[in-house]
């Protein structure tokens, strides 16, 4: 069965990459909405940005979060590139993500163990380890509830 709690990402078009990235779909994880965004960074490293969607859900929100980002080696998964992370993420717009160097750019073009018509598969997996329940608040709620409490 696959896992839940991991994301799973085929960028194509690895040459060509833009530097903005291109973004992956929305996935609930642990009751959070999530979106990669695969680009290269000054260095020509592959980076993975995981991002959480919460602010879709609510106005204010934390959580503690761990995982991995993998760069899929199709000929021998053990010898797949993967990097672990774990980030303090809340509602401010700095805040919600979380910035995976991989590999870089040069070490797996034209390699077929990891890269496949042009295309290479990310996977991260996301755990929400702690969430501050009390920072909760409801998208519902009226906007001076907000101005009166101090975060």
């Amino acid at each position: 069965a696959a896992d839940p709690n991991v994301m799973r990402f085929l960028v194509e078009n690895l040459e060509d990459l833009p530097w903005e990235g291109v973004k992956s779909d929305v996935k609930r994880i642990d009751g959070f909405p999530w979106r990669l965004n695969v680009l290269r960074n000054i260095h020509n490293e592959i980076c993975t940005v995981i991002a959480c969607r919460k602010s879709i859900d609510c106005e204010v929100w934390e959580c503690i979060v761990e995982g991995e980002v993998k760069l899929i080696n199709h000929t021998d998964n053990s010898r797949s590139v993967c990097k672990e992370f774990e980030a303090i993420l809340d509602f401010h717009y700095m805040s919600q993500s979380v910035c995976v160097s991989i590999v870089n750019l040069d070490d797996v073009i034209g390699d077929e163990n990891f890269v496949t018509d042009g295309c290479v598969i990310i996977e991260a997996k996301i755990v929400v380890k702690e969430r501050n329940e009390e920072r909760f608040r409801s998208k519902s709620l009226k906007p001076d509830f907000f101005s009166s409490t101090i975060f």
